[in-house]
């Protein structure tokens, strides 16, 4: 489940399952990004700092993985502009 993920990443850092989080929801944020931005380059840098912001929080995540990502990559785009 995505709550197990999430305390696993926080919890130990589990680089594998962190691995799968970022892969299953990489186009989702990136299209978001280039949604938000029009823009590859920028979507590409947002879509990383968005996995980092990831990385920094993902013990103190409640709910859907992708739904946080959505909106933190949303953010972080509007953000950018």
């Amino acid at each position: 489940s995505g709550r197990a993920v999430l305390e696993a990443i926080g919890r130990d850092g589990d680089a594998d399952r962190l691995a799968r989080a970022m892969s299953d929801h990489a186009d989702m944020v990136f299209a978001t990004c280039r949604r938000v931005l029009g823009n590859d380059a920028e979507a590409a840098e947002v879509t990383q700092e968005t996995f980092f912001q990831f990385l920094r929080n993902a013990g103190r995540i409640q709910g859907s993985i992708g739904a946080w990502l959505h909106r933190a990559a949303t953010g972080r785009a509007i953000d950018l502009i």
